[in-house]
């Protein structure tokens, strides 16, 4: 570099002493109080407090009885103090809000069961999901020692099940779209006819999964739908499928119905759990 240029670059290079940030516009520590969700959320935080001071004046109060008649008399004389009093009326009103966010939290209701080996309900607090029946270690020992791998479809529901169960959402789905794919190409392989040039044209019409695999193709194969033999069953095969290509292509767990995106919960993805079942032990029985 030329010394013209070194003296036109230190003339031009301004130094500041700070370094420039972007702005960023202040917010309040109280900004939570303008927004109702919020607010209920730390209020509801904050009734823990009340209730622990329940707890310790519930404590309290044993030790005035294990004390004699004396202790006790001045513990409800000390109940009978202004601050006493205002203190449990604070606390009654936060203890009844705590109470109240806590049984709304949960409405009580199990996620639907799905037909099948369903002997119990797993309980994981405040979420409800299905468990299916259990297996005797007899019949796991029979298994092991034939060296037969499981049927990859039902692996993928256990799968699935599980995922439900850690509110694993999107690897449940996966795993139920994926079992139903699994369960009708081992279907078609099944019947020996993967190279019929039917069976190729049917693949590749631009219908939707469920109406091409479990409908379109059984029937052209069997002469049976899934679709006329359990259409709910059927419709949500479909929507399992469509949430498996959207988090697929999308990264989004959802699907489009008749235009209108469907966020998939865990009450939906109980459903498509049933659902998807239900089509590979009815394919795996045709």
């Amino acid at each position: 570099m030329s010394t013209v240029s070194q003296e036109t670059i230190k003339a031009t290079t301004v130094y500041t002493e700070f370094h420039p940030r972007w702005y960023r516009a202040p917010v309040s520590v109280y900004w939570w109080l303008g927004q109702r969700q919020y607010l209920k959320f730390i209020l509801r935080e904050l009734s823990s407090v009340f209730v622990a001071s329940f707890v310790v004046i519930t404590l309290l109060q044993l030790r005035a009885l294990l004390g004699g008649p004396a202790a006790y008399t001045r513990f409800e004389h000390w109940l009978q103090t202004p601050p006493a009093i205002v203190l449990n009326v604070i606390s009654f009103f936060f203890v009844l809000f705590h109470t109240i966010t806590w049984f709304n939290g949960d409405d009580g209701s199990f996620l639907p069961a799905y037909a099948g080996d369903v002997n119990a309900a797993a309980s994981s607090g405040a979420v409800r999901s299905p468990e299916s029946g259990s297996v005797s270690f007899a019949l796991l020992q029979q298994s092991l020692r034939a060296g037969e791998h499981p049927s990859l479809p039902r692996s993928l529901i256990v799968d699935a099940e599980e995922h439900l169960r850690t509110q694993r959402l999107r690897e449940a789905i996966i795993s139920l779209g994926t079992a139903c794919e699994v369960a009708s190409n081992e279907y078609l392989i099944r019947t020996g006819r993967e190279s019929e040039p039917q069976v190729g044209r049917i693949l590749s019409r631009r219908e939707s999964f469920a109406e091409k695999r479990y409908h379109l193709l059984t029937d052209y194969l069997s002469g049976r739908s899934f679709k006329n033999e359990d259409l709910p069953s059927f419709e949500f095969v479909e929507k399992t499928y469509r949430t498996r290509n959207s988090l697929a292509h999308k990264g989004r767990l959802c699907f489009d119905d008749a235009g209108t995106v469907i966020e998939v919960d865990q009450r939906l993805a109980t459903h498509f759990l049933a659902a998807s079942e239900a089509a590979i032990n009815w394919v795996g029985g045709i």
